[in-house]
Formats: C-alpha cells, structure tokens, sequence
C-alpha cells in the first residue's frame, strides 16, 4: 500500500517571510506589505501548491522542492505574472499556464495580488507518457489549457485534501497522467490542429463535463449535441488529441470524478454503488472494468485503501489529543 498525502501549510509576510522564501524576493511595494499564503500537498513524488501572493518580483522559482529532474506547471487562477528566461519575456494571464524544470533559472515579475496552482512531478513520470521537453521552460497554448480537465480535478481535490489526508496512489498517477496529457495536446495543438478543429473540441469536452454523470451519455449523444456525425466527431479527435477517441474521452471523466468520489472525507463517505452512478457509470462493475484498466486498481482496493488511511490519520488526531 502506498503512503498517504501530507499537507503543510505556510503563511510569510513582511520582510521576515521575504527572507523564508528560497529565491532573492523584491517585494513591488513596501516590503512590509508583502504576503504569501497557501498549502502544500505531497502524494508520493507528485507535490501540489496553491497559493496567493502579493506583487513582487523574483530572481528564481518559488516551487520547493523544485530539483533538476522535476517538471513543473503553474496555473494562473486570477492575477498575472511575466516570466523572463533566456532572453524571452512571456506574461501569463488568469486561465493560462507556464512550464519549467527544475534546473530552469528564471526571473518572475507580477505588478498584481496572484492565485497560482503549481504542481510538481518527476520527469520520468512524463518519459513513461513519452513526453519529451525540447525546453527548460515554455507555455502551453490558451485553447489547449482551457479544454484539459486538469484545472478542475485540481480544484476538487484541493477541496478534498484541505483538512483530510488520502492515499498518495492512484492520485499521483492520475494527477501525472494529467499532466502528461496537456503537453501531448499542446505538442499536437502545435503540429497538426487548426483553429475550427481545436473550437469543436473545445465544445466536445465541455458537453463531456456536462453529460458524462448521465449514465446514457455516449460518443454518438455528443455527436448529436454538437449537430455533427460520430465519424466525424472522431475524425476531430484523431485531429485534436493523441490516441484519445470519445469514448475514451466520456470514460476518462468518469474515472476522474469516481475517484473524487470515492476520496472524499468520511462524513460525506458513499457506497461504490451511488459512487459509480453519480460519476455516469452504469453500475459498479463497469467502473471497476475502468480503473482496472486504467490504474490496475479494484474498486474495493481504492475503498479500503482509503479507509485504512482515515483509520490512521484519526489514531494520530486521538494520540495528539492524549498527548
């Protein structure tokens, strides 16, 4: 059994907390009035930060941890920032994402209060996925970024990581695989789709969030919303993704969703039955057919995983509250 997530979080302000942070940190105002806050998520080797931070201006990354094989994303939830590496500045916007890897050096500016998510994975995580980084540090295209699922997986999982531990795997490897993904659909953003392709993608994966709980949604329901054939709705898929069709695309949420579902804290806890329909499945032997496929995993692996953590993380609170 793997271990289980660990949260730290951190709150530095002023020039006390300027002199906490790893990097050479100039504050764009009184450095009294600077302020970064936030929480720190580890899940095995994949380590996930969200945090909010006052205008400054920084010499290197903020990401700890952040070592020469480690690849990083960092999503703009609101605010901006510019990024100068090697000669080249890019501004990041609210929705949009930067890359870089451990050994990238770079200089961060933001003239604006920020809100990033930033998650850090192991390189030979992305190597498995055959991901290859012809660069220490770049941006992914805005369409790839708004049509991936990552953003909003993060988001549950934060709010169900806030004040509860779960099991590191299989949410390292989904959180990875996820990763993985935005890099392949920016790789093939670049090479192959054009503008009208990316658009009706962009819709496909909206309806799929929309639909997917609905256990008779399918390919050729999106095919009939989006007012196009399912040849064609796949032929866009071949154009827009590597190796994902539509019904991998309907499962993979679905997958995404149970798994959420099934980590969530012991107060909301449900049966792998209302589990597996809330998520679209049509009963819980279709999804454990999915995660056996997908993560190798049983669903009553998953279950009891998690209940195992919950038993340990409420010994701990028992034994400090004796304590």
């Amino acid at each position: 059994m793997t271990g289980s997530s660990r949260r730290s979080s951190f709150v530095l302000k002023g020039a006390i907390g300027i002199g906490r942070l790893p990097a050479t940190v100039t504050p764009a105002t009184d450095p009294a009035a600077f302020s970064m806050t936030g929480a720190r998520w580890s899940f095995d080797d994949v380590t996930l930060v969200d945090c909010v931070q006052t205008a400054f201006t920084s010499a290197i990354t903020l990401v700890p941890d952040a070592g020469p094989d480690t690849v990083t994303a960092a999503f703009v939830r609101s605010g901006d920032f510019t990024v100068h590496h090697a000669g080249r500045q890019l501004r990041f916007l609210e929705g949009s994402v930067a890359y870089f890897t451990g050994e990238a050096e770079v200089r961060v500016a933001s003239t604006v209060d920020t809100h990033l998510t930033i998650v850090s994975i192991p390189r030979t995580r992305l190597t498995e996925q055959n991901v290859v980084l012809a660069n220490t540090f770049g941006s992914f295209a805005y369409s790839t970024a708004r049509r991936s699922p990552i953003l909003s997986f993060l988001s549950a999982l934060i709010d169900i990581v806030q004040n509860h531990s779960i099991p590191a795997e299989p949410t390292a490897s989904v959180v990875a695989q996820l990763v993985g993904a935005l890099f392949l659909e920016d790789e093939n953003y670049h090479l192959r789709a054009n503008q009208h392709d990316l658009g009706l993608r962009a819709q496909a994966e909206s309806l799929i969030a929309l639909g997917s709980a609905d256990t008779s949604f399918r390919a050729h329901s999106l095919a009939t919303q989006l007012d196009i054939s399912l040849r064609q709705l796949e032929k866009n898929f071949v154009s827009t993704s590597v190796g994902t069709t539509p019904t991998d695309a309907i499962r993979d949420r679905r997958i995404m969703m149970a798994m959420l579902g099934m980590q969530s804290p012991a107060e909301n806890h449900r049966t792998s039955a209302e589990v597996a329909e809330q998520a679209g499945f049509s009963s819980v032997r279709e999804l454990g057919r999915a995660l056996k496929n997908a993560y190798g995993l049983t669903v009553k692996e998953v279950l009891l995983s998690q209940i195992a953590d919950s038993t340990l993380t409420s010994g701990r609170q028992q034994q400090r509250a004796a304590e």
